[in-house]
This record gives C-alpha cells, sequence and structure tokens, in this order.
C-alpha cells in the first residue's frame, strides 16, 4: 500500500546491537533515515524483541513502510519480511551493520505483493546472491500497457511520498520529473527475477483452496504463506504458528489509531478482501506486523504486555545518522555520532482487542459491498486516479466481473 498523510506513530526506544550467535546485547550506535517519516504508520525508531525460542524480531522505518527482519540466534540467519522501497536496500544494511550483522546474514527475502513499498528493493537484494521469493502472479500485476501506466504512476508516487518533507506542492515536482527521468532512488523493475515461486492459487479459486497456507521454502518451513487477495489479486502474509506472529503485508493497516485496524484494499477486489480478513482472523496471533501501522502484540482485552520471556530492553535514544549523503545508493554506512547504549526497560505497544472479533466486523462491513465508503472527497478522487490503470487492466476487469458472477450466484442460492 502507498500510505496517505495523517498522524505519526509514537516513537519506540531500539535495543542494543547483538551478536547474531549468542544474542548477548553489547553497546551499539544504530542508524536511521536522515530525516523522520511524514507518514502516518511509520516507525520513529526501531523495536527489537524476542518472539519466543531463539527468534528476535527487528523492526525499524523504511522510507514509506516499515520493515521487519527476524533473526534467528542460534545460526545467525535473518528472514527479511518484504523488501520494501529501492531506496531502503541501503537503509536495511546500515541498520544490520548497527546490530553486528551484514548483508551477509540474510538468508532470503520475501516480496509479498508487487507494490514498490514491497518489492522495490528486491532486484538490489537478487544482484547481491540473496534468495528472493515472491507468490504466484506477481509478475502479472504490472504486465501490459496498462500495467506499465500503473507501474509509472506508482515510481512517481514514491518519489512524491519519499520528498514529502520539503512540503506537499514542491514535492509535487520531483515526482513529475521522475516520469521522464526515472530517478534510481525508486526505480525498480516490472518483472522480478525470483528464485522461489510460492505456489498460491488464483483470486478465482474455490475458497477451500486459498484457505491452505502455503509453505513459505524449504529453508524456512517454520514460515506459511496465507493467500491474502484484496489489496493485490496476488498478496500474501507470511504466519509462524510456534510464536503466533502474522505479518499482515497491506491487508491489516493502522494508519489512524483512534480508529483501530483498517483494511487496505483495491475497490475491484472487495469480495476478495472479505474472504481474507475472514481468513486471517482464524489465525492464532499474538505478534501483529503491519507495514503500516507497526509492531505490536495482541492480546484479549485487558491483557498487559511483555510476556514474562520476552522482556524488551533498549536505547534510551533514537536512530543515528546512518546512511550516506546519496539517501539510497551504495551500501550505507553507520556514522560516527552514535552514543552509548545502556539497556532500558521498554514497553512494546500493545492492542487489547478481541483479534478474530475485530477482523470478523471489519469482514462484515464490507460484505455485499460494490464500493468502500470511506473513499470519499478528494482521499476517494486521489485514490480512483492513481489506480485507474489497474482498474481498466483487461486481467483484472476479468477477475471483477467472475466474482460479481460468483457474488450473485451465492445470493441466489441463499435466497432460495
Amino acid at each position: 500500500m502507498l500510505p496517505r498523510l495523517a498522524i505519526r506513530v509514537h516513537a519506540l526506544s531500539p535495543r542494543p546491537r547483538t551478536s547474531a550467535a549468542s544474542c548477548i546485547s553489547t553497546p551499539a550506535a544504530t542508524a536511521r533515515p536522515k530525516r523522520p517519516s511524514h507518514l502516518a504508520g511509520i516507525l520513529k525508531a526501531p523495536l527489537v524483541y524476542g518472539l519466543g525460542g531463539s527468534l528476535r524480531l527487528h523492526a525499524f522505518p523504511g522510507s514509506i513502510s516499515n520493515l521487519y527482519a527476524v533473526e534467528y540466534c542460534e545460526t545467525g540467519r535473518v528472514l527479511l519480511l518484504d523488501a520494501g522501497c529501492a531506496s531502503d536496500f541501503a537503509r536495511v544494511q546500515a541498520y544490520l551493520f548497527s546490530r553486528g550483522l551484514s548483508s551477509a546474514n540474510v538468508a532470503m527475502v520475501i516480496s509479498s505483493h508487487a507494490h514498490p513499498d514491497h518489492a522495490g528493493a528486491a532486484h538490489k537484494w537478487k544482484e547481491i546472491g540473496v534468495r528472493v521469493v515472491a507468490p504466484r502472479g506477481i509478475n502479472e500485476w504490472y504486465a501490459g500497457p496498462f500495467g506499465f501506466m500503473q507501474w509509472r504512476i506508482e515510481t512517481g508516487l514514491v518519489r512524491y511520498l519519499e520528498t514529502l518533507h520539503i512540503g506537499p506542492f514542491l514535492a509535487a515536482f520531483p515526482a513529475i520529473v521522475n516520469q521522464y527521468w526515472p530517478s534510481k532512488k525508486v526505480w525498480f523493475p516490472r518483472h522480478l527475477d525470483w528464485d522461489r515461486e510460492i505456489p498460491i492459487p488464483g483470486p478465482l479459486a474455490p475458497r477451500e483452496e486459498l484457505d491452505v497456507p502455503v509453505m513459505l521454502d524449504e529453508a524456512f518451513a517454520d514460515w506459511v504463506a496465507v493467500p491474502v487477495p484484496g489489496h493485490t489479486d496476488h498478496m500474501v502474509a507470511l504466519y509462524h504458528a510456534a510464536t503466533r506472529t502474522l505479518y499482515a503485508a497491506d491487508s491489516l493497516v493502522n494508519v489512524r489509531p483512534k480508529h483501530g485496524l483498517q483494511y487496505s484494499i483495491q475497490q475491484d477486489f472487495l469480495p476478495l478482501q472479505v474472504d481474507s480478513l475472514v481468513r486471517l482472523s482464524r489465525l492464532e496471533v499474538r505478534h501483529l506486523l503491519m507495514a503500516h501501522g507497526g509492531a505490536c502484540t495482541v492480546g484479549a482485552l485487558g491483557e498487559m504486555p511483555p510476556l514474562p520471556d520476552e522482556l524488551d530492553e533498549g536505547l534510551d535514544e533514537g536512530l543515528e545518522e546512518g546512511l550516506d549523503a546519496g539517501g539510497g545508493e551504495g551500501g550505507g554506512a553507520v556514522g560516527g555520532k552514535g552514543r552509548q547504549a545502556r539497556q532500558v526497560a521498554v514497553r512494546r505497544p500493545h492492542l487489547s482487542i478481541d483479534f478474530r472479533g475485530t477482523l470478523l466486523k471489519l469482514a462484515a462491513s464490507l460484505h455485499g459491498l460494490r464500493r468502500v465508503p470511506s473513499l470519499k472527497g478528494w482521499r476517494g478522487f486521489a485514490h480512483e486516479f492513481i489506480y485507474l490503470p489497474t482498474t481498466f487492466a483487461p486481467r483484472n476487469r476479468r477477475i471483477a466481473k467472475a466474482l460479481r458472477r460468483r457474488a450473485e450466484a451465492e445470493e441466489a442460492a441463499a435466497a432460495k
């Protein structure tokens, strides 16, 4: 999802550098983007905590979305949940270096769907020999002339959001220039050269097939991919059953904290989004990770974290300057302005909600609708304009017609 302007998320305290093999904390400086994000749902500082066992979660701010790396402390392997924008490639490398890791520790990178804030840097990881995994159908999203137009619009939108700190009107000029002279900071290929394709069923497959999770990869057999079409026709969420961790990608967002969890949707795929929300509601979730909304623990009303075996530790300072002056190209070096770290107790964000009930309510609010009621006014107009080529793409129109026919058939069967 390409997020909207809204409220910032509260700052979170990071954890000191840790050894990949033993997970022993050592003082270190951390790296951050050169400027705070002006977008809603983006972390202002990293959050690091144990998921249970030997797994440790690194959540840190990307260019226009949050980035998540799961560290296997016993082996030093790192699993990157979504590649982020093209400019996030250097940002991830700088962050890993600040934690005593490097790109050599990254064993696999996943792209949950084709949008530039999730797959924009995948080709750069591929170039340095990291295994890239993506769902089936990801290369069909930008295929054809309408897909090409959508790809150009979204690269310009990423450029706009990345320069939004200079002002909403001035940021329009780099975005317009990017349409004629694409910037290397936001450019990404329309066709992703993946190493493994996650064999998920198509969006029109029977619900029984879509309800079956698919193993992510043999190297990370403890993770499964859950098909969640709706935001796109091929998006997957990632689930780790042992630690009850769900990376929702863009199927759930929290860009307006006062409103709680929300959905992110493509107008033509409303029925798919309803099924995806119901599918996610069947999972037992303790740790919820959102690309636009941050990381949090989820519990029943009145339940407070942290769990006894998941105590958090962090730095009393935010991220320090860490990227090179290029802001996105090259490896990125950690600057010398970092302060000494000291271990302090921090409280991670927590949602005291009925997770299953909340998702079912969201699904019920969309059931039977043909348009999202919240997309009104200038926001609705902007959304319709940005995704206009996707709406008219022949493949998406066929999917939308098939979904309408299936909904009509189900309504007729229910009436009998």
